[in-house]
Parts: C-alpha cells; sequence; structure tokens
C-alpha cells in the first residue's frame, strides 16, 4: 500500500468512526428526549388484535388501527420476548397504541410506537450499531497508530507511514473500507430521517392520502421474498396546499400492479417523503 493510499485509507477510517460517534450521540439525544416526551405526552390510538404468532424465542402480537388523520385501516407487528409478552396480551383484545406527538417538531427523526405506556423505553438496537461501528472504526486507528509507532513513525516521514498500514493483509483494509462505504445509506438515514420501518408508521398515522402519477419507473436489483423486484419511481401528486410534488419511491408491491396511478401517503411536514399504499 503506497504513501497515498495509506493517507486516504487513514483519513477515511478516522471520517467514519467520526461520522459513527456523531451519529451515536446524536441519536441518543433524540431518543432520550422524544422517549422523555411520550412518557407524559404521547398521543394513542385504540387497536384491536387479531392474531399472536409465537415461535421459538419471540412472540408477535398482530394488532389493527384506524388511522386518526387519514382514516384507513392499517395492520402492524409488535415484537415481544417470551418473558415481555408473559400472555399479557391476546386474540381480540382492545388495547391502545402509544405514539410521539410531531406537533412541535419541524422534521420526524425518531417514531417509535408502543403497546403500553409502561413499555416506553429508548431503543437500543440502532444505537448499538451505531456504536459497534464507531468502535470498530476507533480499533482501526488504535492499531494503525500503534503500528505506526513501532515502525518508528513520524509525521513528516510517510515511508514509514506507508509501511505501517501494509504490515497486515491488505484484504483486512479492503475489507475494513466496504463494510463502511456499504453502510453510507443506513448512515445519511440515521443523520436524516427515521428508520423505514418508523417513518412507515409515522405516515400511517400522520400521513395525508392522495392519488399520484407514475411517470417512470424501472427496476432495481433487490428482491423481496416472494422474489418481486424492488421498483424504483419517479411520481407527481398535488399536496394539500395545491402544489405539484416531484417526488422518488421504492417499492416492492408496485412490482405486481404497474398501474400509472397510484395511492400513496405523503408527509405534511415534508411532501417529497411518501409510501407507496395499496388500493
Amino acid at each position: 500500500m503506497d504513501v497515498f493510499f495509506s493517507i486516504l485509507y487513514y483519513a477515511l477510517i478516522i471520517a467514519f468512526t467520526i461520522a459513527y460517534s456523531t451519529s451515536f450521540v446524536l441519536n441518543l439525544i433524540r431518543e432520550i428526549k422524544v422517549t422523555k416526551d411520550m412518557k407524559t405526552n404521547a398521543n394513542k390510538v385504540k387497536a384491536k388484535v387479531i392474531e399472536i404468532i409465537e415461535e421459538k424465542k419471540r412472540v408477535y402480537v398482530k394488532v389493527e388501527y384506524v388511522s386518526p388523520v387519514n382514516y384507513v385501516k392499517f395492520v402492524d407487528f409488535f415484537e415481544f420476548t417470551k418473558k415481555e409478552f408473559n400472555n399479557q396480551y391476546y386474540v381480540d383484545q382492545e388495547i391502545e397504541i402509544y405514539y410521539p406527538n410531531i406537533d412541535n417538531l419541524k422534521r420526524v427523526t425518531y417514531f417509535p410506537t408502543f403497546l403500553s405506556e409502561d413499555k416506553i423505553k429508548l431503543k437500543i438496537s440502532p444505537l448499538f450499531t451505531d456504536a459497534l461501528l464507531a468502535f470498530v472504526g476507533g480499533f482501526i486507528i488504535g492499531w494503525l497508530t500503534n503500528q505506526a509507532i513501532k515502525t518508528n513513525f513520524h509525521i513528516f516521514d510517510l515511508n514509514n507511514f506507508a509501511l505501517s498500514c501494509s504490515t497486515s493483509s491488505p484484504l483486512l483494509h479492503i475489507l475494513a473500507i466496504f463494510m463502511f462505504i456499504t453502510t453510507i445509506p443506513y448512515l445519511l438515514e440515521r443523520f436524516t430521517m427515521a428508520s423505514r420501518e418508523e417513518n412507515q408508521n409515522y405516515l400511517k398515522l400522520y400521513g395525508a392520502k392522495c392519488m399520484a402519477e407514475v411517470k417512470t419507473f424501472k427496476f432495481g436489483h433487490s428482491k423481496d421474498a416472494k422474489g418481486n423486484k424492488e421498483s424504483m419511481l419517479e411520481i407527481e401528486f398535488y399536496d394539500n396546499k395545491g402544489q405539484l410534488v416531484k417526488a422518488n419511491l421504492n417499492s416492492f408491491m408496485y412490482t405486481e400492479t404497474q398501474e400509472q396511478y397510484i395511492n400513496i401517503l405523503y408527509d405534511l411536514k415534508n411532501p417529497k417523503n411518501v409510501v407507496y399504499m395499496r388500493k
């Protein structure tokens, strides 16, 4: 690995480590703020348990509810461990779904939903992913720095720096960079918006329903469990203010119909944030 690529590699690892560390701190603050607000100011909607699905270590509670904004009936799943479930839910049970109040938010970046007010808590999984990636980057930086010291690294002796980056298998360096680069979409999502699942729940509960025209679409490379290819659409529609909105939308479900006009839910705060909805 020559001097240029050694310096570039080192700089990229530092950049990704800083980015994931920042993402961890930023999203931790967001989650703490939303969770604290939900404990005193959560919105709720009535729902009904329609199915209990038990697996080896997990239990999924399938619920049905009507959105208080767009009045569409939706189905959602809530996952529990066997211990958390504890037979507290049953079919035909009337319950409530708790979700954040977004009146004072300009953009929704975290949108958890809970079946019980007592269960409102931080969601650890995405924070753990951010922390893990930041730790991996920090470990690599520490390892490279240690190797540089062992080879009498000096900030003005770039050849020694190149040597320090070349003392291990180049494949390991390539895999590390590949791992970070492939997570860029995830990283951008963590900074700018809620996760795909949270965003769908947000639009179900707060989104406005309308019809959009599909201007163009093409197939992507991804496939769902049924083998349907993902469709990447360019759509146009008029929002509640009468303004024409041009947006992009990805959907596996559209592949089955490929209609010119589709139903969508869009974000009143950010109309370009849309999801496909079956008729």
